[in-house]
């Protein structure tokens, strides 16, 4: 996560919670990062509390009676679901991931150990923008303490970032503070940290806005240098480790604007998971079409970056999303839109992107980020779970160990499907971004042994659903969460329906 700073398009300037970043959209280069808000105390927190909305609750956008919560009855609409019993994917054992935030601008994580160890979160990388520039105060060995005892209470192995742009004394880090980083973390303290990453989205380096003056002309072939620097100090220290990056911010697309292709065959050998961040669509463009509409982008970029990891040599790695959100920015004067960070919309955009991310099979996905004081964050400065956590929930209480997949499902409903560690039932996670009712017919083919017979879902408009089918014919039962759950900020509730679907709200 980054300094807030005022990305431009055509001259015109918004604010931005990641720093500067040159933004896209499928490809597309949709802004571009100007100027910091620095002086103004922001950082991928907030430092001041964000307006409360009508519910209460700080940095949370108002429902409103729009697309998201119709106005008449909903019509009920008949679709097919279909799911493929064979061809049965594992689980990645880390596939479920959150960042760590905040240790700096007097905010802390504090209080958030209950509700984050209730998600069962496998990966917590500890990384970022500040703990790159090690501002506005430093991320230091304390700190270190702090964090990785965090990870460890909510059962989250965690991913440390050395510096790259300033380290504790404000000077220029070396291969020597990254060794200190892994000496301290691993031998003085012994906490047996496993997975290290070198800096912050260094595709962004070149930007003013970002470096000090030095790094104003830093290049993918730079980068291979400082990890060509970094990465065997740090394993001179401790050669068990292992190392995730390059964490670009988006330049891992075709052309000037791919930097994941020379960092992969010059240096690629060091990084033993490679990763990348993902915010795709911009803060003034946070429609519910556009986050709908999301998910089929998400695999086309998936694709796109195995076939660089491929050309370079490193195809048999696996892949990480070490941050992900909908947007770049969480000032909440910017959350106006009906899918903008807080929302039921961009929670629906969260479950298809964790869905996304575990048919894609990729090591991990770790949404940005666990709390803050604005829109950001899956959890509220007082620890009211928004819609972002109750998808991360969905996945991480009720879904199974092995990936299916899902071969037919109507247009606007987006399904991830897997098979129960007995292997005995089907769970489902359904997101549902029309404004219909949908009774989906579930069938099931491709069964080893005896087909599983079908079933009938009942879901609701604008929802996303936790849906689990036994194999024995039996009841059928489903959480849903959408525009009522949210609204009153509940849990999402069984609801046990007959084999037939009878209504599951």
């Amino acid at each position: 996560m980054d300094i807030p700073s005022r990305p431009s398009r055509s001259s015109s300037l918004f604010p931005r919670a990641r720093g500067a970043r040159l933004a896209r959209a499928d490809g597309t280069v949709v802004a571009t990062a100007l100027a910091a808000l620095a002086a103004a105390g922001l950082s991928g927190c907030a430092k001041d509390p964000a307006p409360k909305d009508a519910l209460g609750g700080p940095g949370v956008t108002t429902p409103t009676p729009d697309a998201a919560t119709p106005a008449s009855a909903p019509a009920t609409v008949e679709g097919k679901l279909t799911v493929s019993l064979s061809g049965r994917t594992p689980i990645p054992p880390l596939a479920l991931g959150l960042n760590y935030w905040s240790w700096t601008y007097g905010l802390t994580l504090a209080g958030s150990e209950t509700a984050v160890t209730a998600l069962g979160p496998k990966i917590l990388r500890i990384g970022g923008h500040n703990n790159d520039t090690n501002s506005p105060s430093p991320f230091s060995e304390a700190e270190i303490d702090r964090a990785v005892a965090y990870a460890r209470t909510v059962g989250a192995e965690p991913i440390l970032q050395v510096p790259i742009l300033a380290d504790v004394n404000a000077v220029a880090p070396t291969a020597d503070t990254a060794a200190q980083m892994v000496r301290y973390t691993n031998t003085t303290k012994a906490y047996g940290v496993k997975y290290f990453s070198i800096g912050n989205e260094p595709d962004l380096y070149a930007d003013p806005t970002q470096s000090p003056p030095h790094l104003l002309s830093y290049t993918a072939d730079s980068y291979c240098q400082t990890a060509e620097a970094f990465v065997p100090a740090m394993r001179a220290v401790d050669p068990t480790i292992q190392i995730v990056g390059p964490d670009l911010s988006w330049k891992y697309q075709d052309g000037a604007n791919d930097w994941l292709s020379p960092i992969l065959a010059n240096c690629g050998d060091l990084f033993d998971v490679v990763s990348i961040h993902r915010y795709p669509i911009a803060p003034t463009a946070t429609s519910r079409t556009a986050a709908a509409a999301d998910a089929a982008a998400f695999h086309a970029t998936i694709e796109a970056v195995r076939k660089k990891m491929a050309a370079a040599g490193q195809g048999a790695k696996p892949l990480a999303l070490t941050e992900a959100n909908i947007t770049w920015n969480g000032d909440p004067a910017m959350s106006t839109l009906e899918a903008s960070p807080g929302t039921l919309p961009a929670g629906l955009w969260v479950a298809d992107t964790l869905g996304t991310g575990l048919s894609e099979g990729l090591w991990t996905t770790a949404i940005w980020s666990i709390r803050e004081s604005w829109t950001f964050g899956i959890l509220t400065p007082d620890n009211v779970a928004r819609p972002a956590y109750r998808a991360v929930a969905l996945f991480s209480q009720h879904f199974g160990t092995t990936m299916l997949a899902v071969t037919s499902a109507p247009t606007g409903v987006h399904a991830y499907a897997s098979r129960n560690a007995a292997d005995d039932g089907t769970a489902l996670v359904i997101v549902n971004w029309t404004d219909n009712v949908q009774k989906l017919s579930v069938a099931f083919d491709g069964a080893t042994t005896s087909l599983v017979p079908p079933a009938t879902v009942l879901v609701q408009p604008m929802t996303m659903n936790a849906v689990q089918i036994p194999d024995d014919g039996g009841d059928v039962v489903v959480w849903p969460y959408g525009p009522s759950t949210w609204q009153s900020r509940a849990e999402p509730s069984p609801i046990t329906s007959s084999r037939g679907g009878l209504p599951n709200l």
